[in-house]
């Protein structure tokens, strides 16, 4: 069974419960960490994340992973760029 990790709250103050504000990151990097050695191959992020695909791709860097970003990009006015 493949899991995802949504990353929004890595990069924003997310969460309707969320009363501390987003993690710092080291605190982030700990959460990267424990969910790689639990077997997540799959990061959900955007643009919109506030700075998670930074913090995604710094953490990932340093580590021999084999793991899927998944990111998304605003809507596009001229399709044919596309």
């Amino acid at each position: 069974m493949n899991f995802t990790l949504g990353t929004a709250q890595l990069g924003l103050d997310y969460g309707i419960a969320n009363s501390s504000g987003k993690p710092d990151k080291n605190s982030a990097f700990e959460i990267l960490n424990q969910s790689v050695k639990s077997g997540v191959r799959y990061y959900d992020t955007a643009a919109a994340y506030g700075n998670s695909e930074e913090i995604l791709g710094e953490f990932f860097s340093s580590h021999n992973s084999d793991v899927f970003i998944i990111t998304k990009i605003p809507p596009v006015a001229d399709r044919k760029s596309v």
